[in-house]
């Protein structure tokens, strides 16, 4: 799991191929990203208690870092 004092910023901003510099278009990282950021409120539950969603801020890294050094450099069209 990368943290933000190793992630290799040069992997983020190289091309990702010759002929595709700025890679593919790929909506589904943006939807995987929203996702791991979703997080439900801290609101009193009552008589309907839940589990909450909490963000995964660690998946966040992990997604966008992946997503910028191998698959596209534009995460949301």
């Amino acid at each position: 799991m990368p943290s933000v004092a190793t992630v290799d910023l040069s992997a983020l901003i190289a091309p990702i191929a010759n002929d595709r510099p700025a890679g593919d278009w790929v909506p589904d990282v943006h939807a995987a990203i929203e996702q791991a950021r979703r997080s439900d409120d801290d609101l009193p539950q009552g008589d309907w208690k839940r589990a909450t969603k909490v963000a995964d801020w660690r998946g966040v890294i992990t997604i966008a870092t992946e997503a910028l050094r191998t698959r596209t450099k534009d995460i949301k069209t």
